[in-house]
């Protein structure tokens, strides 16, 4: 076929309409600049949106850690300030003669570096309380005019009545005064999955967090729980519960011990209200497999599927956490700062660089309970002066500290010097220290250290404070360092005053862990005192003299005896004492026990069953022997008996001054026997004037909180950190 041609076209124009066809297109060159042009648009306008994003989610993430940090802190202040109880939380499981006592410490499960799980104890991450009672928490049952019981609505969620207006006057509220409630209130730190390994009795999902180790194919990491439980509650074997139906410990959260300490789960046991592994513990409720559903709390699931209601699921079902789950970690780990990856440690506690299988990471919580520590607090006496008691200047038997409930372990010291030096300024210090260990056994030691030495580590390596008695060889030891106190850790008081019976009544073979006269007062036979200084026609009792041997345990002394070497440090608490007598007014009673009332030094003629007594050394003494001017004395009715009468009780004849010696037998009417004795009990104490008390403590009445939310970005992976803390006043915590 022939080409068509235009007329008059050329072969010229005809090349330059092709050009201008192929020209049509875009070149290469054209392309890739639109391209990197289009590039760029899309970088400069989609990359500030990405980043917006991104703060924006890292900014929510901020605002919920905010949030969550504060609703923590105001639920914990809200819980500390009404609470009755709190318990102590500085306690350590300890073994005390061969018996497990458990602490309130909680179980972190933790990889090894090979992978396997541990349990580490950690301390102060949990806090219980116990908030008061209210007007229907012991019995949810109010009565109809027939005395029929009528029950109070209750919350299907907790078990618990229902407090709304509906109710009658005066069974809504607290009860007053306050008394603990039913209800316990516990704030822990545990893992968001607390599902166990039935086999293995340990976490079925291991800690980790993959926010932090992107490397990990899963993630399991710790939240901060509350779970509001009852220790107590109704038997639940009765099908149809009462009023009257008994209350057993709840076997659904709790195990119950014997006394050994072993676990038995019968509900006539000791509940065994503290296990450090409570949140991961797959024993079955109420300790049997087949009845463990009875023992199901509200809400409970069955999480793994065996038909089996287990203790850590009943606690799952309790316990809601207070912190987003999804991004939460309430754990620690010690980390490198420079490549991020967790620091393992050998079984010294040293970092390894090349770990082993069996090292360990060290790990801290971020939720901290703490009672607050108070150093060298000085404890004031409680009375300043005792005129009532005719001592103006008398020494306070007990030292208050400005804050009661300590936890222990705790330590107190008395400064003592001779003398009017002060005893923080001598050189050497002499001090007594006591340690209130956890087993509550409170040793006291006597220290003196040279200034710009540093005292003994080990206080417990040196010889308690004497007196110490020996049953072997019926002998007292280390008499020259006397002292004592004991120690109130509730109401935070140092008490130097001991009855008499603490030495008074010391036997040859005391046994184990009381002799039977502990109780004794010192005796002393009226017959013999009425006849003690006719000279002067006074009856009187020195008790700094020896007892009387018949009437007395073998082998007792008075602790005022001045054959004691701390004779000079010994003082009576004025107001202490109780003395009685034969009564010595005329009547079927006469001769028979009747306690005595003082009378005031200044009376000129003390009447029938009335005396008076000496609480210091009079200052005018000189070392004249007449025991008048000493302490310990106790004068009775003075004066001369007329000489006219015999005294026969029974036949109505009575002495007319001084100390019957007989009384009526009743059993036998007509007859007379010995009249009942003389018996003296007092306090005493070894205080001086210008010692110095000091205790180091924790205390509950303050606790420390302190809250660190790490809540991870999902984005970025990175954490948002708040920190919180306060110190809270426990307002009602009972004394």
């Amino acid at each position: 076929m022939r080409a068509i041609t235009q007329p008059n076209e050329s072969a010229g124009d005809r090349l330059q309409a092709g050009k201008r066809r192929v020209r049509a297109g875009f070149t290469l060159i054209e392309l890739l600049v639109v391209i990197a042009l289009t590039s760029i648009l899309l970088t400069v306008i989609f990359i500030p949106l990405v980043n917006s994003y991104t703060l924006t989610s890292k900014a929510d993430t901020q605002i919920a850690g905010q949030s969550n940090a504060r609703s923590a802190i105001s639920l914990l202040t809200n819980l500390l300030s009404n609470a009755d109880s709190v318990y102590d939380n500085a306690v350590m499981t300890q073994t005390v003669n061969g018996k497990t006592l458990p602490g309130s410490e909680i179980n972190l499960w933790l990889p090894q570096f090979d992978g396997t799980q541990y349990a580490k104890p950690v301390s102060f991450a949990m806090l219980e309380t116990v908030s008061p009672a209210r007007q229907l928490d012991q019995s949810p049952y109010t009565y109809d005019a027939n005395g029929n019981p009528i029950q109070t609505p209750i919350d299907p969620t907790t078990n618990e009545p229902i407090y709304g207006a509906g109710l009658a006057s005066g069974f809504s509220g607290y009860q007053l005064p306050l008394a603990p409630g039913r209800i316990l209130t516990r704030v822990f730190v545990g893992l968001v999955n607390n599902s166990v390994d039935s086999g293995k009795g340990l976490p079925s999902v291991p800690y980790s967090n993959k926010f932090e180790d992107p490397q990990s194919t899963f993630s399991n990491r710790y939240t901060l729980y509350r779970a509001e439980v009852t220790a107590y509650i109704q038997d639940p074997n009765v099908i149809k519960p009462t009023p009257s139906t008994s209350y057993v410990p709840n076997l659904g959260l709790f195990h119950t011990v014997d006394t050994l300490g072993n676990v038995t789960d019968n509900t006539s046991d000791t509940l065994r209200l503290h296990d450090p592994n409570f949140f991961y513990d797959n024993s079955p409720a109420g300790g049997n497999a087949s009845t463990s559903k009875l023992w199901a709390v509200k809400g409970w699931v069955d999480l793994n599927n065996d038909g089996i209601c287990e203790i850590w699921e009943n606690w799952a079902a309790v316990a809601v956490s207070l912190m987003p789950k999804d991004k939460v970690d309430m754990v620690a780990l010690d980390r490198d700062p420079d490549t991020n990856a967790v620091v393992y440690y050998d079984n010294t506690g040293q970092p390894q660089k090349s770990p082993g299988n069996a090292d360990r990471p060290n790990a801290r919580t971020l939720a901290v309970f703490k009672p607050t520590y108070v150093q060298s607090d000085v404890a004031v006496p409680t009375s300043l002066d005792n005129s009532g008691n005719e001592t103006p200047s008398a020494l306070s038997p007990t030292y208050v500290t400005q804050y009661a409930h300590w936890t222990r372990p705790y330590r107190v010291i008395v400064y003592r010097a001779a003398g009017g030096v002060d005893p923080l300024k001598q050189d050497p210090l002499t001090y007594y220290e006591s340690i209130g260990a956890y087993s509550g056994d409170t040793r006291m030691f006597s220290l003196s250290v040279p200034n710009g030495t540093a005292p003994p580590t080990v206080p417990g390596a040196l010889p308690d404070v004497g007196p110490q008695y020996d049953p072997t060889t019926g002998a007292f030891t280390n008499l020259n360092t006397p002292f004592g106190f004991t120690v109130n850790a509730d109401k935070g008081i140092v008490n130097f005053a001991f009855p008499s019976t603490a030495t008074a009544n010391w036997g040859p073979t005391p046994p184990a862990p009381h002799r039977p006269y502990d109780t004794a007062p010192q005796r002393y036979d009226p017959a013999a005192l009425d006849a003690a200084d006719p000279a002067h026609n006074t009856r009187y009792v020195d008790l700094r003299t020896a007892l009387p041997a018949g009437i007395n345990p073998p082998s007792s002394i008075s602790p005022l005896n001045t054959s004691w070497p701390w004779y000079a440090d010994v003082h009576i608490v004025p107001g202490s004492e109780l003395v009685y007598g034969p009564d010595q007014k005329p009547g079927p009673h006469y001769g028979n026990r009747i306690r005595y009332t003082r009378v005031s030094s200044t009376v000129s003629n003390i009447g029938p069953n009335e005396y008076r007594i000496n609480y210091e050394n009079n200052s005018n003494n000189l070392g004249l022997p007449n025991p008048s001017l000493y302490l310990g004395y106790l004068e009775f009715q003075s004066g001369l008996d007329d000489p006219a009468v015999t005294e026969n009780p029974s036949k109505g004849y009575y002495k007319s001054v001084g100390l019957p010696a007989l009384k009526q037998d009743l059993a036998n009417p007509g007859t007379d026997i010995a009249a009942d004795y003389v018996e003296v009990n007092y306090s005493f104490t070894m205080i001086r004037p210008n010692d110095v008390v000091k205790v180091d403590y924790m205390t509950r009445d303050l606790m420390n909180v302190a809250v660190e939310v790490r809540l991870y970005d999902a984005h970025s992976g990175k954490p948002q950190i708040i920190s919180l803390s306060d110190k809270i006043k426990v307002r009602n915590l009972q004394h």
